[in-house]
């Protein structure tokens, strides 16, 4: 899974600015560059790089091939905070790893977990994962969130299951776009729903199209998204 960014950038070398005598030069493979000495360990490990740009700013260093044959070392930029990546935990937690087994007197070294960072919540096997990779996965699961939404309020419960299972993922990986997409279209459903719908079908659907479209729903993975309470549930 891939974190959500804000914008990437190619890095390069800097090129030597002082003047040579063209016999002193070296050949330019031989020039020795840490930009080139980091793109081939994480390339060939298969890592990244945590990066801190600035303060509560992070951002990632890691290879991106653009073709089979060749890849530059890429820097990919959080939004701003320490919560960017919702599934790997707080920035603040970020720490080195000891080099030394005794320990200093007179040192103190906090203890962090480090990241990932622990969460209290157990795993379920039953739980299913979000795969966009193909298009066609994308518009099935939309498809299948409208169809609950025309069945409602019969299908409450599995619509806003859904609901949450696609918000969580699309935050996961920062497509805040496809949320503000799927309120403008249960928005544009609530309009195209027959005379004799229930009630409470129009309610959801205007429910979670207004909660989707707040930005503060968007960025945060840990809300639950919930039904409206309303008169007609229990009759």
């Amino acid at each position: 899974m891939s974190p959500g960014c804000i914008s990437r950038h190619m890095v390069l070398a800097l090129k030597e600015t002082s003047e040579m005598v063209e016999e002193d030069k070296p050949e330019e493979g031989r020039i020795a560059s840490m930009t080139v000495l980091l793109h081939g360990a994480l390339k060939v490990e298969s890592y990244v790089a945590i990066v801190k740009i600035r303060a509560e700013w992070f951002g990632m260093l890691h290879s991106w091939a653009d073709s089979k044959k060749k890849s530059n070392l890429v820097l990919s930029v959080f939004k701003p905070g320490v919560d960017s990546v919702p599934w790997l935990g707080s920035f603040k937690m970020l720490n080195c790893l000891p080099t030394h087994t005794e320990p200093i007197p007179g040192h103190v070294v906090q203890q962090l977990p480090g990241l990932p960072v622990p969460v209290s919540d157990k795993k379920s096997y039953s739980s299913t994962s979000s795969s966009w990779l193909r298009q066609a996965t994308l518009q099935a699961d939309v498809q299948k969130l409208l169809r609950y939404g025309r069945k409602l309020p019969e299908k409450l419960n599995v619509f806003y299951k859904e609901l949450n299972r696609i918000h969580k993922a699309a935050v996961s990986i920062g497509f805040y776009q496809l949320l503000a997409g799927i309120s403008k279209i249960l928005e544009r459903e609530c309009t195209l729903l027959p005379p004799n719908a229930h009630p409470d079908a129009s309610m959801q659907l205007q429910h979670a199209a207004s909660l989707l479209s707040k930005k503060e729903i968007q960025s945060n993975i840990n809300i639950i998204i919930r039904p409206l309470d309303t008169n007609f549930q229990n009759k």
